[in-house]
């Protein structure tokens, strides 16, 4: 969905300031067809109900409201706080469908501060080129939208569950079982089950699991060990084991991983 996404955008047809203090009343913008406009909050607050079902709440500095064709841009903000945003209208191929939230975050403002004054001297300069631009913004926001999306999750977990993924995180090439995991961190199989389950939606040997197979993947990917190696360093303990998991997690042998990663199989794509 996210590839049809990206090969559906086509340009990025106008980049705005908006000050809402400057232009107060003022009515929402309809989204047009073959068009999604993005609002970027650089200070104040614009208040927003995402849907029907919702409340409105107040969305300050960071915050990035995404409308596809048919949607209303924001348009309320408190008299005392109005906010100020950049926007962004895209030029698409078609109509497109919702498959970014309404409403996310930047979470890192600095960076934030930094992209806006990159783009507005790109797309103010003759001789840049649009094309690069436009992708660039649009993936640009894409990444920040789902990097803080990732991120906020990870805010969430609690304080037990965060102190038992540091241990695995520390621990995980030792061949350690889920009852390790268990007894080290002082709680029952039950709970560690419910805790995982309830939080990151997967058991907690499919967690471990999948921290492995990272770490062997980075290792087939930049390292010549040999793969008996790899597996001994990510926990497992024997090679048979590792190609089970590994196959299962990846749907390829280490080994054909190792060739579609590394510089020397590089081949031409079909």
């Amino acid at each position: 969905m996210k590839k049809e996404m990206f090969d559906n955008m086509e340009s990025l047809y106008r980049l705005y300031y908006w000050d809402a203090q400057k232009q107060f009343p003022f009515t929402p913008d309809l989204t047009f067809e073959n068009t999604e406009h993005i609002e970027l909050i650089i200070d104040g607050e614009a208040l927003f109900r995402e849907d029907n079902d919702s409340e409105e709440k107040a969305y300050g500095r960071g915050h990035i409201f995404w409308h596809i064709p048919g949607e209303f841009t924001v348009w309320k903000t408190p008299k005392e706080r109005p906010y100020k945003a950049w926007a962004f209208i895209f030029k698409t191929h078609k109509s497109s469908k919702r498959t970014m939230p309404r409403v996310g975050r930047w979470k890192n403002l600095e960076d934030m501060e930094k992209f806006i004054k990159e783009i507005f001297k790109a797309y103010h300069s003759e001789s840049f080129d649009n094309d690069i631009l436009s992708h660039y913004v649009y993936s640009r926001l894409c990444w920040e939208v789902e990097w803080t999306e990732r991120n906020e999750i990870d805010d969430k977990i609690p304080n037990n569950l965060t102190k038992i993924i540091k241990w695995i995180n520390e621990n995980y090439s030792q061949q350690i079982t889920v009852k390790d995991i268990a007894l080290a961190n002082n709680i029952s199989m039950n709970q560690l089950h419910n805790l995982f389950r309830s939080n990151l939606f997967v058991t907690p040997l499919n967690f471990l699991h999948n921290l492995q197979l990272q770490k062997a993947k980075e290792f087939l990917a930049a390292t010549d060990l040999p793969i008996k190696e790899i597996a001994s360093q990510c926990g497992f303990d024997n090679i048979e084991t590792f190609y089970r998991v590994f196959k299962k997690g990846q749907k390829t042998t280490p080994g054909a991983y190792r060739k579609s990663h590394m510089r020397e199989f590089i081949t031409k794509p079909k």
